[in-house]
C-alpha cells in the first residue's frame, strides 16, 4: 500500500482509532487484488459512505458517557491488536491493545470486576427463566451467556442476523414457534393467535 497514502489518512483521521484500523486492512486488501490508485478525499468519502463515523462524534461520546463509565469500571471492553499494523501506525501506540473506550471527561477510577463475575455466577446457578437472543453475524455474541443445562432458560442465535436487525419478526418461522411455547410454558398462559401475531411483528 502507498505510504503517502496512509500517513495522509492517519493525520485526517487519527482521532478515530478502530476506524482507522478498520480502513487499513480494507485498503490493503484491495491493493492486494488490484492496484487502485486512489486521492486521500477519494478514500475517505467511500469510506465514510460505507461506515458512518458519527458513533464517534462528541455528541454521540457524551450520549454514551455512563455506558463507557460501567464499561471501564465494571464490565470491561474490548481493544485492538495493533502489533501486526506497525508499519502503518506512526501516531499510535503499538506496545499495547487500544482500548475501544472514549470519555467526554477524565477518568481516574480503577477497574473492577467483581460485579461482572457476581453475576455470571448466578446466572449459572439461579439464571431460570430467561430467553437469550444473540446473533450469527455479531461481535457481542462472542461475550454470551453460554448455554447452560442446569437453568430453565432458551438461547436463541439468529442466523445471519445482527444487533441492529435483531427481533423477534426476524426469527424464523420454527424459531417463533419455539419462542412462544416458551413463553406459553413460562407464565402457564395459552397466547392468542391474535397475540402471538402481535409478538411475532415486534
Amino acid at each position: 500500500m502507498c505510504n503517502f497514502v496512509i500517513n495522509g489518512l492517519i493525520t485526517i483521521l487519527k482521532k478515530y482509532i478502530f476506524l482507522l484500523l478498520f480502513l487499513i486492512i480494507s485498503l490493503h486488501i484491495q491493493a492486494q487484488e488490484k492496484c487502485i490508485e486512489s486521492t486521500i478525499e477519494e478514500i475517505a468519502k467511500h469510506f465514510i459512505a460505507v461506515s458512518n463515523i458519527s458513533f464517534f462524534s462528541d455528541n454521540t461520546i457524551q450520549q454514551l458517557s455512563s455506558h463507557y463509565y460501567q464499561s471501564a469500571t465494571e464490565m470491561g471492553y474490548y481493544g485492538y491488536e495493533t502489533n501486526e499494523f506497525k508499519e502503518y501506525l506512526i501516531d499510535l501506540p503499538t506496545g499495547s491493545n487500544l482500548m475501544a473506550l472514549f470519555y467526554p471527561f477524565e477518568m481516574t477510577d480503577t477497574f473492577d470486576g467483581q460485579l461482572l463475575n457476581d453475576v455470571n455466577l448466578w446466572l449459572k446457578t439461579n439464571g431460570n427463566k430467561f430467553i437469550y437472543i444473540y446473533e450469527g453475524n455479531d461481535t457481542w455474541s462472542a461475550s454470551a451467556v453460554p448455554t447452560n443445562e442446569n437453568v430453565d432458560s432458551e438461547w436463541f442465535i439468529l442466523k445471519g442476523k445482527h444487533h441492529g436487525n435483531t427481533k423477534v419478526k426476524s426469527m424464523t418461522t420454527t424459531e417463533q414457534k419455539k419462542f412462544i411455547a416458551t413463553l406459553e410454558k413460562w407464565i402457564s398462559i395459552k397466547i392468542s393467535p391474535m397475540e402471538r401475531k402481535k409478538i411475532n411483528k415486534t
